[in-house]
């Protein structure tokens, strides 16, 4: 469970305005080398940290592996993935076909991963000629207000308005269950690139000087724009977001949202893919 506590806004006139939804552009991460090998993790609560730069993982079938990138107010995030990696290549068969997805999700793992069939994918197939795939997803540029937007563009402002928050954001990298044994079935390498654009701007100042406070089964303990407090172990939640809304004596805002143990239906495959990933010791993550 995961309980974000958020105090009253004292600056609210004063923060830029919420990006609207036909504003947001596309951020496709730039390249630099092969990258750094990393190994992800299996599941938001172990997700690793990364920052701007170029790194390797190996995704095996059935696999969903987790990152989170750092973002501030004022910021957008991008994160790329090239699969395979640049200079290696995979062989299928004339009907063997292979599938890749990438998501995001904000701090408190609410989806924001948009529509397939957007620039660029967040979703496709290698098949048997092989071409190479490049897929990616960011975010919007945090900020405090987008919480008031309202329309439709790149990104539905419903998840758009979900981006107010700065802190973590998760981002994962999918693959198609395969038989073991096929061809589609090998391990792949694939190279990620991280961009995170922007300086931070916009910051809210809080009633009484408190920052926003997230509590819950996160494995990290850290102060971002709030601090994040490890629990008791517990099952990871891909979790859906219920949102209580009060009025300070100012009219300003306190939100909590609890998170709790009903699965969001679009991340849900993530845990669950999450909780079985690597067992294989060919090419996978122990």
């Amino acid at each position: 469970m995961l309980l974000i506590e958020e105090p009253a806004v004292t600056n609210l006139g004063s923060l830029p305005a919420g990006e609207e939804p036909t504003a947001v552009k596309p951020l496709i991460a730039p390249a630099d080398g092969p990258g750094r090998r990393v190994t992800g993790g299996g599941s938001f609560s172990d997700a690793i940290t990364l920052t701007p730069g170029t790194y390797s993982d190996v995704i095996l079938p059935d696999e969903q592996i987790f990152y989170r990138v750092r973002g501030d107010f004022g910021q957008r995030l991008g994160f790329t993935v090239d699969a395979p990696t640049p200079g290696e290549t995979i062989k299928l068969g004339s009907t063997s076909y292979t599938s890749f997805n990438v998501g995001v999700w904000n701090p408190w793992r609410y989806p924001l991963t948009r529509a397939a069939g957007q620039d660029p994918d967040n979703g496709d197939s290698i098949g048997p000629s092989g071409e190479p795939l490049v897929l990616g997803e960011f975010t919007p540029t945090i900020q405090y207000r987008n919480r008031e937007v309202f329309g439709n563009g790149r990104y539905s402002y419903v998840p758009l308005r979900e981006a107010s928050v700065a802190g973590y954001y998760y981002f994962a990298i999918g693959r198609s269950q395969e038989d073991a044994g096929d061809d589609e079935a090998a391990p792949v390498t694939v190279r990620i690139r991280v961009a995170v654009e922007g300086q931070p701007t916009g910051q809210p100042q809080y009633a009484g000087g408190a920052p926003a406070v997230v509590t819950g089964t996160s494995s990290p303990s850290e102060t971002a724009t709030g601090s994040v407090t490890t629990s008791p172990s517990g099952k990871d939640a891909n979790a859906k977001a219920v949102s209580q809304e009060t009025r300070s004596e100012g009219g300003l805002p306190v939100w909590v949202w609890i998170v709790g143990s009903v699965v969001v239906l679009a991340a849900a495959g993530g845990v669950a893919l999450g909780a079985m990933r690597r067992g294989s010791t060919t090419g996978g993550h122990q």
